[in-house]
């Protein structure tokens, strides 16, 4: 598992990137990542933004009322590791 700051650091890193629509690996790995703390990915963290990832990436978008884009939007991306690190707090996991 990716320590916390870490990921977060990996999610916040990926935001210049949003806007120009290229996402690295890493950052799709820490996002991929994220979606499973929130119960919306079940799949590979495999750094690629596949099909599976993009419905859970819009899966979540939808269920939190975010607009859902292509790839991904930065009120998506803060919503999400704001929602996965409390996931990872809940059962009393700490990391990092």
């Amino acid at each position: 598992m990716i320590p916390r700051l870490l990921l977060c650091t990996l999610l916040f890193a990926a935001l210049p990137a949003l806007a120009q629509e290229k996402l690295l690996p890493e950052n799709i790995m820490a996002i991929q990542e994220s979606l499973i703390w929130t119960g919306d990915y079940d799949g590979l963290v495999d750094g690629a933004f596949g099909s599976a990832t993009r419905a859970a990436f819009t899966a979540f978008e939808e269920r939190e009322d975010l607009p859902t884009t292509r790839p991904v939007n930065t009120a998506g991306i803060k919503k999400l590791a704001e929602l996965s690190t409390a996931a990872k707090r809940e059962p009393g996991w700490r990391l990092g």
